[in-house]
């Protein structure tokens, strides 16, 4: 019997586990990299939409806005800003503001309770909201 030759056959086998603990480690590691990317990509897209909402419903206060019973909408085609103006009662009113990023059913709205006076928007100091405060709740799709 040959001692070299069989103290050889076990550092392969030692470097042959070590290899595999080290693949075994980094395809962990390589699936919480990519759960990790999903995230971070969920994350970003939340924060467009934010913003997207704000800028619209910043946008809409500038706009002018008639009288009506009904809903009325403008959208700015470059940018995708949506806005809507709900008459309430007198001339109380409710603007909702979105990005129009081509999946509505995941848009993020934000609502703003204020006045119409002379076509212009008076902003409620306190009556911004992230839900939709309607009672008839298909009035709150703006997609419709």
């Amino acid at each position: 019997m040959n001692l070299s030759r069989e103290a050889g056959l076990s550092t392969v086998l030692m470097v042959l586990m070590l290899l595999l603990l080290g693949l075994m480690m980094l395809a962990g590691l390589s699936s919480y990299l990519a759960a990790e990317r999903q995230w971070g990509i969920k994350e970003v897209r939340l924060i467009v939409r934010h913003a997207g909402a704000q800028s619209a419903l910043a946008w809409g206060t500038g706009l002018h806005w008639s009288p009506q019973k009904h809903r009325q909408c403008q959208t700015e085609a470059s940018s995708g800003l949506h806005a809507c103006l709900y008459q309430v009662k007198g001339n109380e009113v409710l603007l909702a503001g979105t990005l129009m990023d081509g999946n509505l059913s995941e848009s993020l709205v934000f609502w703003q309770w204020g006045w119409l006076k002379k076509g212009k928007f008076i902003a409620n100091a306190h009556g911004w909201l992230d839900y939709c405060p309607l009672s008839d709740k298909t009035r709150c799709n703006l997609a419709s």
